[in-house]
């Protein structure tokens, strides 16, 4: 019945109405009532249906413009979302570009404070290298003072010690400083092994640094004209070399010392131990050769002085005549007169009824007289004593003689002070001999060593075999001023490149010896 108009369902409902009026088809009519009623029904029901589906559709409509307009919110949010994440995508490339400049600018920055820094160690150490090239004539004292007279100004530094290592007495002196109290210096120049601060870090072979003194600082404080100034930081910092102590470096200063003058102060220790250990040796050998040639100098004047006194002693053996005494029961009797001027006397009368052993020394007329040593007649010496009192060296030697009926002891004088001092001369002659053997001993055995040396130097430079495969033509002039030079020529291949040095190294001798053995291993590193 959806299909229908109202007009035509009207026509329909008045032939309904007209069958019932005339009694036809009751029953048909009764189903057909029942029938358009129930399509009313679903008529209205229809229409109520319409309407809540109009209504539906309306609120349907305004939820798909709701949702249209959404939709549009939501594509042009979605477009300014896309439009903001082009943005942002932007911004974080040009944030990354940034970013890479910045890092490029900080590893720029880094190299150049790894720059600056190597800068700094490059021109500190070879200023340094500069200072620590040894002069002529110079000693180790000398050599620590000028090290310590530019090294602790500029560290910043108040006052400075430098300690060399002395292996024989297993301890530290004093071989230079910086703006300290001689008195204090005095009282402790040598210092032992795990003495105080210094002596262990001598011991340890690890520095000490303090950042602040606190308390201890009066204990290093540095006086001048007006007030005391006291530090704030102190390093005592070991100087070794090839794993051996040289000595002890030790500083302080008014403000606590950056990381950099640490490092610096680490890195220069072992060229600063290294020379004062060649320092070390140079003065051992120096004092050798030098006392090689005062040994020499004293046996050739020990030689022509007993060569003087033999000559001397033996024209006075020639024309001097012995000294006799007649003795009678101890009692001189009479004397000649070589004995008289012997004992210093003006005549012979003065000694005539004495007894002879007024004539010795007191210290040894004891053993002369109890030990009976004139009765034996041998020589004997002893110390006699003149009138004067002084006294010399005097042989003495008794002999029975029979004069008529009584027996006359005769006592036979001769000084022998020439001859004790020329024995004593001969000792000293003999020692000097023996001291000088010696040396000559040392002077062959370091000169050996040095020549040892000389082999093992030679054997690391490299040969014309070696140096042919870089330049085809090529020659050495090599003539070290002693046995060991400190100077080497070093070879190398690397890339396709061959790589030469001539290198000159601080010292000359056995020190440099070792500096440019240090300096071939480093460039080989």
């Amino acid at each position: 019945f959806k299909c229908y108009s109202k007009s035509s369902f009207a026509i329909f409902l008045l032939f309904l109405l007209f069958l019932e009026a005339v009694w036809l088809f009751a029953p048909i009519t009764k189903k057909l009532k029942r029938y358009v009623q129930q399509v009313q029904e679903t008529q209205e029901a229809s229409t109520r249906k319409n309407e809540e589906l109009t209504l539906a559709y309306q609120h349907l409509q305004t939820a798909e413009e709701v949702t249209r307009q959404n939709a549009e919110e939501v594509q042009k949010s979605h477009a300014e979302l896309l439009n903001a994440q082009w943005q942002i995508t932007k911004v974080n490339a040009e944030l990354i570009e940034k970013n890479k400049e910045i890092q490029a600018t900080n590893d720029l920055r880094h190299i150049n404070q790894e720059l600056e820094e190597s800068r700094f160690f490059d021109k500190s150490l070879s200023h340094f290298a500069e200072v620590m090239r040894w002069q002529a004539n110079q000693t180790i004292y000398s050599w620590s003072e000028h090290l310590l007279s530019v090294l602790v100004p500029y560290f910043d530094g108040l006052q400075g010690v430098l300690y060399a290592f002395e292996e024989e007495k297993n301890s530290l002196y004093i071989a230079g400083s910086y703006a300290t109290d001689h008195e204090v210096i005095r009282q402790k120049n040598e210092v032992g092994m795990g003495e105080n601060l210094v002596g262990q870090v001598a011991k340890s072979l690890k520095p000490i640094y303090f950042h602040t003194l606190n308390n201890h600082a009066h204990n290093f404080s540095v006086g001048t004209a007006t007030e005391e100034i006291e530090p704030e930081a102190l390093i005592i910092q070991p100087l070794i070399f090839n794993d051996t102590l040289a000595g002890v470096l030790e500083m302080t200063a008014l403000q606590a010392w950056d990381e950099r003058y640490l490092e610096l102060l680490k890195r220069m220790s072992e060229s600063i131990g290294t020379n004062l250990s060649a320092l070390q040796d140079q003065m051992q050998i120096n004092q050798l050769f030098a006392d090689s040639q005062i040994s020499e100098k004293k046996l050739k004047r020990s030689v022509i002085k007993i060569r003087e006194n033999e000559e001397r002693f033996r024209k006075l053996s020639e024309l001097t005549q012995e000294g006799l005494l007649f003795v009678n029961d101890g009692v001189i009797k009479d004397l000649n007169d070589v004995a008289v001027q012997m004992m210093g006397y003006d005549t012979e009368k003065e000694l005539w009824n004495t007894h002879y052993i007024n004539l010795i020394a007191p210290i040894n007329r004891f053993e002369i007289e109890h030990n009976h040593l004139l009765k034996d007649g041998l020589l004997h010496e002893t110390i006699a004593q003149r009138k004067n009192g002084e006294t010399f060296h005097m042989e003495i030697q008794s002999r029975e003689v029979k004069y008529g009926q009584e027996t006359i002891t005769v006592i036979s004088l001769r000084d022998i002070t020439i001859r004790k001092s020329t024995e004593r001369e001969l000792e000293e002659a003999n020692r000097v001999a023996k001291l000088s053997a010696e040396v000559e001993k040392q002077h062959k055995h370091i000169l050996s060593s040095i020549e040892y040396a000389k082999r093992i130097q030679h054997s690391i430079l490299p040969k014309g075999k070696i140096l042919t495969k870089g330049f085809v033509e090529n020659f050495v002039i090599y003539t070290p001023k002693d046995i060991v030079s400190g100077d080497f020529y070093w070879f190398a291949e690397k890339n396709e490149h061959a790589l030469m040095a001539a290198v000159d190294c601080t010292g000359h001798g056995v020190p440099g010896a070792f500096m440019s053995i240090i300096g071939y291993s480093n460039l080989n590193k």
